[in-house]
């Protein structure tokens, strides 16, 4: 684990979970938490004026979708870590949130223990998934070499 200090922003419309997951971020010593959001427009403000190393932020936001979330972070900090942290663990919702940068998805009823060692896993260049996630990742994936989404046919 990285004796670098990471600054991480926490996104999350829900009151008891955005409590519950800024207090698995505290009790990491290596962490520092900035600051949270409870909407986009909020969070989309404090990105503008802030730097992150990590952006943890909920899909489903009141004003907004939490990627586009994802994309204005890529764009203003290409280097940051971001990992979803959401209830919807819909194929779409995880391509998509994939495709526009993010690096981990983890569903909000994961333990805290299994939440703090993914955020571990992501600061180490890892990208941590929730298995449910990652099986629909699969299915996808594989539903669409099926189909010769791929092209060209050829084995691995």
């Amino acid at each position: 684990m990285s004796t670098k200090e990471s600054i991480v922003f926490l996104v999350e419309d829900d009151e008891p979970t955005l409590c519950r997951l800024a207090n698995i971020v505290k009790e990491q010593k290596h962490l520092t938490l900035a600051a949270t959001a409870s909407n986009f427009h909020e969070a989309s403000v404090w990105l503008a004026d802030n730097t992150i190393d990590v952006l943890l932020t909920d899909l489903g936001l009141p004003d907004g979708n939490g990627k586009q979330l994802i994309e204005q972070t890529r764009l203003l900090y290409p280097d940051a870590e971001i990992m979803v942290i959401s209830r919807f663990g819909d194929e779409n919702s995880v391509v998509e949130s994939i495709k526009v940068g993010a690096s981990g998805y983890l569903l909000k009823d994961e333990s805290e223990k299994y939440i703090q060692a993914a955020i571990n896993q992501l600061l180490q260049g890892g990208s941590p998934i929730s298995p449910a996630i990652a099986r629909y990742i699969l299915d996808y994936f594989q539903e669409n070499e099926l189909a010769g989404d791929w092209g060209g046919g050829g084995s691995l």
